[in-house]
């Protein structure tokens, strides 16, 4: 099952937290909009609050994990009406309530990297040339009664093979081949893993709501599966 964030950001104005969020009442139930960050990004959901940290769908493992910025902490005490009203109406089917200020998510040490893991079938292997970064078309976990999982000398010796051939003899090798995959391990960074709606979005709309003032602006947010 996957798991989304609900994510809202709060500012303080005279001491008092309000929501920086727009919201609409649907039938009795208040969601916002135009949200801050509407990714699905689980290194993302590690490093805020220790969620989906290290696997994936189905529990399938990704990679070593990272070291999060917090452990949930709850919703905060003094959240916003609008926030709180959001977060209580998901009742039990939310989970992993916590916040953040602006100010910790800059001062967060991004640089740091972790190891990242996943399967990837023979074209994708043979097209991976920059080792240090993920390959394409990679997958979290493959099963399947056609899915061949080979070490990766042996996909080494597939590719080399592959290399060899004539065009035609290689659409033949692929096919032959295409439910063969091995699993390859790669370095990151925290930055990195958190994707580019974090950085190219959500990131900027906080410094520019902050106007400096990076204690004042906070994320609040929450998990569903």
């Amino acid at each position: 099952m996957g798991c989304d964030i609900h994510f809202c950001v709060e500012r303080r104005v005279d001491g008092v937290w309000q929501t920086a969020d727009r919201w609409t009442d649907d039938e009795g139930y208040i969601t916002n909009v135009d949200r801050f960050y509407e990714g699905r990004c689980y290194d993302l959901f590690a490093i805020l609050a220790d969620v989906r940290n290290g696997y994936g769908f189905a529990g399938v493992t990704t990679g070593s994990g990272f070291v999060p910025i917090s452990a949930p902490r709850g919703l905060p005490a003094n959240v916003s009406s609008e926030v709180k009203t959001f977060a209580e109406g998901w009742d039990g089917d939310g989970h992993s309530h916590s916040w953040l200020t602006l100010k910790e998510l800059l001062d967060f040490d991004w640089t740091r990297t972790t190891t990242k893991q996943g399967y990837v079938d023979l074209v994708s292997y043979a097209r991976w040339y920059d080792r240090s970064s993920a390959p394409d078309n990679c997958y979290g976990g493959v099963d399947g009664p056609s899915v061949q999982k080979v070490p990766r000398d042996q996909m080494d010796a597939l590719v080399r093979a592959w290399a060899e051939m004539d065009e035609q003899t290689q659409r033949e090798f692929e096919k032959l081949h295409r439910w063969t995959y091995t699993l390859v391990t790669w370095e990151t960074t925290y930055a990195e893993a958190a994707g580019g709606d974090w950085w190219m979005k959500t990131i900027p709309a906080l410094l520019a709501l902050s106007k400096g003032s990076y204690e004042d602006v906070r994320v609040v947010f929450f998990f569903d599966n």
